[in-house]
Parts: structure tokens; C-alpha cells; sequence
């Protein structure tokens, strides 16, 4: 499967891939609420998500993700792109508190956060 916008020109069908259409959000992006169940629709209720800190985020925004892994590496490498892009928190009640349990991967530490699809407060 391929998602992207129901409104991007293209054929239904990219290589052997069936192109599945799905409404923009309000704000930006594909619909990730409108994602799920379609996925679901077509017998896939497990999504790994992998991405970059923008795709992490929005599927957090939306309330889409059941667990979190964050993995953290002692290396400093600088300025970069931020893990979450969120809107700011005027108060730490608006903010996502959460379960999380930690595993050793070698050097560094992978985080495994249970969400539960809960949306952090500034993004209600």
C-alpha cells in the first residue's frame, strides 16, 4: 500500500502497490485519524512507524500511537532536528505524562513508553 492525499494527481495503483487515498489534516499533513481505520478495514491493525521526529510527531499529535520506543545514544553530534515537534507546553499539565519502562540496548538506552493513543494536552 501507498497513503497519500486523496487530492495528489496519480494513478490508484504505483507499481505493485495499490495507492491508498486519505484526507489532508487541518493541519498539514495526511488525516492520520482517517488512516487507521482504513488500514483496519484491510486487516492491518499493527503499524510500525518509523520515522523521522515530524512523522513521530504527528502520529503523537493525532493520538495514533499505542507505544513509544525512544532510544538514546551517549554521543553528542551537534544541532540537528528535534526528536518531537509538539506545540509548546504553558504548563506542565499540558504536557503527556506516561509509563515508560527502560532496556539496555549495549551502549546506549531504548525508552518503551505506553500510550495508550493518549494526545499530549496542547494538541486537544
Amino acid at each position: 500500500l501507498l497513503a497519500c492525499a486523496e487530492d495528489a494527481p496519480g494513478p490508484d495503483t504505483h507499481g505493485a502497490a495499490t495507492v491508498l487515498r486519505i484526507p489532508r489534516s487541518a493541519i498539514g499533513g495526511l488525516d492520520l485519524c482517517a488512516l487507521l481505520p482504513l488500514l483496519a478495514a484491510r486487516g492491518l491493525r499493527r503499524l510500525f512507524v518509523e520515522g523521522g521526529g515530524l512523522t513521530v510527531s504527528r502520529f503523537l499529535a493525532a493520538g495514533c500511537l499505542d507505544r513509544l520506543h525512544v532510544t538514546v545514544a551517549p554521543v553528542l553530534l551537534g544541532s540537528g532536528i528535534p526528536a518531537f515537534t509538539l506545540p509548546e507546553a504553558a504548563r506542565i499539565a499540558d504536557g503527556l505524562r506516561f509509563d515508560w519502562d527502560v532496556h539496555r540496548l549495549g551502549r546506549d538506552v531504548l525508552f518503551d513508553i505506553a500510550l495508550h493513543r493518549a494526545r499530549p494536552g496542547v494538541c486537544q
